[in-house]
């Protein structure tokens, strides 16, 4: 192994280590605001939908986010972005985000989700890799 790529390989780790780790603290604040909202009102905010912990595991680290952001980030987004209608960023995260906020189900995990799904955009767009995404993603569904 050459020198660049000894370089390269370390700064995708410590990209993957901050981007794990924001996904992470994003999930802990939300998770914060909405133990919040559901204890200061009467709302059901939080839903259980998975019994087992490791189904639940294995749906929303492997294969839910996965396939979310090849398909949210890598094609939709870079769909509108970047190959077919030259839309800049913003807008083209906006609508991303909507798209992928609206794939979840209650309000508080649209609200959520279409905030993460900016932050990836914003990722995606800045790294150009996909791999950063997907390491945030898990990050934030730990």
């Amino acid at each position: 192994m050459n020198v660049n790529m000894l370089t390269e390989c370390k700064n995708i780790l410590i990209k993957s280590l901050i981007y794990f780790m924001t996904g992470f603290v994003f999930s802990v604040i939300t998770t914060l605001v909405i133990t919040f909202l559901n204890t200061a009102g009467n709302g059901n905010y939080i839903e259980e939908s998975y019994s087992s912990e490791a189904m639940l595991f294995l749906i929303s680290v492997i294969a839910s986010l996965l396939t979310e952001e090849l398909l949210f980030r890598k094609f939709l987004f870079n769909f509108i972005c970047k190959k077919k209608l030259n839309i800049n960023f913003w807008p083209a995260a906006a609508v991303s985000s909507f798209l992928f906020g609206i794939f979840h189900q209650t309000v508080a995990t649209v609200i959520t989700a279409i905030v993460l799904s900016m932050l990836l955009c914003y990722v995606y767009e800045r790294e150009q890799k996909i791999i950063f995404d997907i390491v945030m993603h898990a990050g934030f569904n730990m």
